[in-house]
């Protein structure tokens, strides 16, 4: 069993590879539908029961999503009383939410990690 925790916005996400998620709307990334998003917030990686974890996130971990689309949430009534004042207000708010799926858990590739032959003059 292979799992990770990630930090995605303000929240954290235990997930799979496989999973689909709701997270919190990903507005300001302008992501479309097929779009690819790589976390590198990684906070712990669980593999085969031996878990790795970062301080406060791990370097060589990243987490690559797809996004599915979006998608509204439930709606919540919020209701305001005022007693003796004749003062009621309703407040209805939907969230908008982005659906994703976990590609892969993986490591990160960096330019530091790839040897460069050695030119001997």
């Amino acid at each position: 069993m292979k799992f990770a925790v990630v930090k995605i916005g303000k929240s954290q996400y235990k997930v799979q590879e496989g999973d689909q998620l709701l997270i919190d709307h990903l507005a300001s990334e302008n992501l479309k539908e097929g779009d690819k998003k790589d976390i590198e917030e990684v906070l712990m990686v669980v593999v085969d029961e031996k878990a790795i974890i970062g301080k406060p996130y791990l370097r060589d971990k990243v987490v690559t999503l797809k996004v599915l689309g979006e998608q509204k949430g439930k709606k919540l009534r919020v209701a305001t009383y005022k007693a003796k004042s004749r003062e009621r207000r309703v407040v209805g708010f939907r969230g908008i939410y982005t659906k994703v799926v976990v590609e892969k858990i993986s490591d990160k590739i960096s330019s530091k990690s790839i040897k460069k032959p050695v030119v001997r003059r």
